[in-house]
């Protein structure tokens, strides 16, 4: 679940209702623009699901704007994207990456305090009463991403290690209602003789019985081996079942979904011959004759940062559009899996001026067929978005 830092401050909203207790059939949409600032401090998102109560939540980080403390900043929204409550946690030195929901409704955020990585558990209102340390002792880490399996065992993305060096380790962790997280085992991932860069990465273990990883390796300091590589977890056994490096080109990756097949399906972008990004895209599976690796044909200068699987067994695509020079689109469109790729529902949001970067860091398709997306405005200090679209990607 998935770029960085987005800022959250003075509400623009589509208003009508509170919290729905069904989910309507026609999906409501709404488009939120942080770009003011509050009491001296910016607010920004990474990443929003949709709850069992069919609200959303999001979480970033509240940035003071006269020093460098920094808070994880949790919200809920409604339906018609009315603040519901929103929570200030941590000791000033805190980030959030990443946010999931356990079987019972509590909310689990992916981040990290100074040195240490931390996932947080909270109660469905946002109140946070535990947290666990990925870090064993003084060794820096970061937890990168959470998701929760259908048999409710949770599973965290940490990168261990200094910056830029990092290795790649999958915890697996239980808990039940109001208890503790309780760490059952933890994998760290063979990198092929690399290191973690630090770039995105991310985990899904939606698909009982597997947990597919992406993220970006390289040999440290030389960005010639920089690689996507994609691997696949036995989600009981924590075996690997695949372990699949992309070379030949600079390639990241940077999100990830299981697909019904079993195969890891990951998005991320390839510098091509001139010096461009395109989208790139890797369908993975345990077998040396299945699966493929590709540019999506037509993205030039485009990237992919996050990607959801749909109903039908599609993809949809959230990511970044190069209009020219320092400008850019938040961008999502989705795709077809069967090898020809192909794009429906484009649609671009963003471009409120010549001199903003805008682009888009998660995505979640909700109960109603619509889209949660986060995005950034990439300047300093950074606003960003939080939208909720219709199935076809649309605001109305």
């Amino acid at each position: 679940m998935k770029s960085p830092y987005f800022l959250l401050v003075g509400w623009a909203i589509l208003a009508l209702s509170s919290c729905y207790k069904e989910v309507p059939n026609e999906a409501p949409t709404f488009e939120i623009i942080n770009d003011l600032h509050i009491q001296d401090t910016s607010r920004n998102y990474v990443d929003a699901i949709e709850t069992q109560d069919h609200l959303f939540v999001a979480v970033g980080s509240l940035r003071s704007l006269g020093n460098s403390n920094r808070f994880i900043h949790l919200e809920k929204r409604n339906r018609s994207g009315i603040l519901v409550w929103e929570k200030k946690i941590g000791n000033g030195t805190n980030d959030a990456f990443a946010v999931s929901e356990t079987l019972y409704g509590e909310i689990l955020i992916a981040g990290y305090q100074g040195d240490k990585g931390l996932l947080y558990k909270t109660d469905s209102e946002g109140d946070p009463f535990m947290s666990f340390s990925a870090t064993v002792g003084n060794t820096d880490s970061q937890i990168r991403d959470v998701d929760v399996a259908p048999n409710g065992d949770i599973f965290a993305l940490a990168l261990i290690g200094p910056p830029n060096a990092s290795s790649m380790v999958v915890i697996k962790l239980r808990t039940v209602s109001g208890g503790e997280l309780t760490e059952i085992d933890r994998h760290t991932l063979i990198l092929n003789g690399l290191v973690a860069t630090g770039d995105k990465c991310s985990l899904d273990a939606s698909q009982a019985g597997r947990v597919s990883i992406t993220g970006t390796i390289w040999q440290s300091n030389t960005p010639s081996t920089i690689r996507g590589i994609v691997i696949q977890l036995d989600a009981n056994s924590g075996a690997e079942l695949f372990n699949k490096p992309y070379a030949g080109a600079i390639t990241y990756l940077n999100d990830v979904v299981t697909l019904p097949n079993g195969n890891a399906f990951a998005v991320g972008a390839r510098i091509n011959s001139s010096g461009s990004a395109e989208i790139y895209l890797v369908n993975a599976c345990p077998s040396s004759d299945c699966g493929w690796d590709e540019s999506l044909p037509g993205t030039n200068s485009m990237e992919a940062w996050a990607c959801a699987l749909t109903n039908e067994g599609s993809v949809g695509i959230a990511g970044k559009r190069f209009v020219d020079g320092a400008q850019s689109a938040a961008h999502f469109f989705k795709i077809t899996t069967d090898g020809n790729n192909t794009i429906s529902d484009s649609q671009d949001y963003g471009g409120r001026s010549a001199t903003e970067s805008e682009g888009a860091n998660s995505l979640f398709l909700c109960k109603d067929g619509g889209w949660l997306m986060t995005a950034t405005i990439e300047k300093n200090p950074s606003p960003g978005y939080l939208l909720k679209t219709d199935e076809h990607g649309i605001i109305h």
